[in-house]
C-alpha cells in the first residue's frame, strides 16, 4: 500500500500546470511508467519476502 500512495504523490506533483490539450497524453504517459515500475518492483519484493521472512 506504501508504494501506491508514493506513486500517487510523486505523480500528482508532475500532472500540475499542463494545458488541457496536452492532460491526457501526460498521464497516459504517467500511467504507463507506473505499471513497469510495479512489473519490476513487485516480484523483487515477493521473492525477497519468500526467502527472508521476517
Amino acid at each position: 500500500m506504501g508504494l501506491l500512495g508514493d506513486d500517487l504523490a510523486v505523480n500528482t506533483e508532475k500532472a500540475t500546470d499542463f494545458p488541457a490539450s496536452r492532460e491526457l497524453p501526460v498521464i497516459w504517459v504517467i500511467t504507463k511508467g507506473l505499471v513497469v515500475n510495479k512489473l519490476i518492483v513487485l516480484p523483487i519484493v515477493f521473492l525477497l519476502s519468500s526467502y527472508l521472512p521476517a
